[in-house]
């Protein structure tokens, strides 16, 4: 079959959506599908990687995304971001003249795609067109080109989903979820498959239900050994453990604080070694970590937004990998499943009781969990994490045990349950 991929991020841009269009497009190929790709230049080095596959065509990027991507990467340039704010609040007022094609609030994007598409590839007969979200123009964009042929049907891919916190300053929460659920609609309905997260399966959303004929729940697909499980590059000298953090830090939802308390607190206790902790990725906390950069037995590194080769090649260095729980989002992080990918052993900080990822993390053989509520909890988790420290700092998990675990989190898994759900429509359609 024929496969078309509209995603706004594709690798070397780290982004949980990018990679995971990225591993299905893979898993598809591996299986002898043909598989095109529509994605934006996000501008790390992204002409020469797109070189190596004649399959990925690229939307020019617009200067908002690229400022983005600056300013989130950890820029401290003061004109920069005087410019992204002032853009910021251009964009608002747009939103608000706008209104009506909520939440597609990139319609401009929306008709360059579809422009490519009539230009470069209108020629293919498609079986199927797979939008990710976020942003909502990919999936509108999805919807258009698919709406060109009989023959092609739509896949709706959720990697997120909405949530109040997503509402704009400007407009009132009672109109956000009505334009929401009328975008959700249409989506829905011309679809013929939507993929929403596992964690989606307890939302009462009725939409869920009316067309639950069409709706898969899906691990997200970002479980692969084969990125990890490569013999440590450099093993670190003896003298300090590193520990490497990869991901977006928000001063809102991924506060990076506790995490940072806990490591000063277990570096004083580590006389005999020092620890690296190293950042990956961009933020709004750069200040919040500069804070912590001059205490005793603690080096602090920040890395800034760089491509996920260079990730990947660091986690291999690292001794330990950290993740911080999101303080409010039912939505589990798509990247939790590689570090389980890595059979390394896992710091797990917590900034709120009712994770919804605490459930993966609990099955990981190589875990350590951290949470307080008070100071008497505090120093009994900074010995606890002491002596995981020491017992675990050169372990790894067995693999065979991890991929048990985590067999439903593999790109195989999910292009299985599509192909599945392909034949079935197939079938379906033949006996009407």
């Amino acid at each position: 079959m024929k496969f078309l991929i509209i995603t706004k991020d594709y690798p070397p841009m780290p982004s949980p959506s990018g990679l995971i269009a990225s591993y299905l497009a893979c898993a598809l190929r591996k299986r002898g599908h043909s598989v095109d790709v529509i994605t934006r230049d996000n501008g790390l080095s992204a002409s020469e990687y797109f070189s190596k596959d004649n399959n990925i065509n690229i939307v020019k990027s617009t200067f908002w995304d690229r400022l983005c991507i600056k300013v989130h990467s950890g820029n401290t340039d003061s004109i920069l971001k005087t410019v992204y704010f002032i853009l910021m609040f251009i964009r608002k007022l747009y939103l608000a003249f706008n209104i009506a094609k909520f939440p597609n609030s990139e319609p401009s994007v929306t008709r360059r795609i579809v422009k490519l598409f009539k230009k470069k590839l209108l020629k293919n007969e498609y079986d199927y067109v797979i939008g990710f979200f976020r942003p909502y123009s990919s999936l509108i964009s999805a919807i258009e080109i698919k709406n060109r042929s009989n023959k092609t049907k739509g896949i709706a891919y959720f990697l997120d989903l909405v949530e109040p916190k997503d509402c704009p300053k400007l407009m009132p929460q009672s109109l956000f979820k009505k334009l929401i659920a009328r975008g959700d609609r249409y989506v829905f309905q011309n679809n013929t498959t939507i993929i929403l997260p596992l964690s989606a399966k307890g939302i009462l959303n009725p939409l869920y239900k009316e067309y639950a004929e069409k709706i898969i729940y899906c691990e997200f697909p970002t479980f692969i050994l084969d990125l990890h499980l490569q013999p440590d590059l450099v093993m670190q000298a003896s003298g300090s453990i590193v520990m490497l953090f990869a991901g977006t830090l928000n001063s809102g939802f991924r506060n990076p604080l506790k995490l940072l308390h806990l490591i000063n607190g277990v570096a004083a206790k580590l006389s005999e070694k020092a620890i690296i902790l190293k950042f990956f990725g961009g933020g709004d906390c750069n200040d919040i970590i500069n804070n912590y950069e001059h205490c005793s037995n603690l080096r602090i590194e920040q890395h800034g937004l760089v491509s996920k080769d260079i990730v990947n090649r660091e986690m291999g260095k690292a001794n330990f990998l950290i993740n911080i729980t999101n303080s409010y989002n039912a939505i589990v992080p798509s990247k939790i499943f590689e570090l389980f990918a890595s059979c390394k052993p896992i710091i797990n900080v917590v900034n709120k009781d009712d994770d919804g990822s605490e459930k993966y993390f609990t099955r990981y053989p190589l875990c350590f969990t951290a949470k307080w509520n008070t100071d008497a909890e505090f120093d009994l988790v900074v010995e606890s994490l002491y002596k995981f420290l020491i017992d675990n700092e050169k372990k790894r998990a067995n693999i065979e045990q991890v991929k048990k675990i985590y067999h439903k989190c593999t790109p195989d898994y999910v292009v299985d349950q599509i192909i599945i759900r392909s034949i079935e429509a197939i079938k379906d359609e033949k006996n009407k």
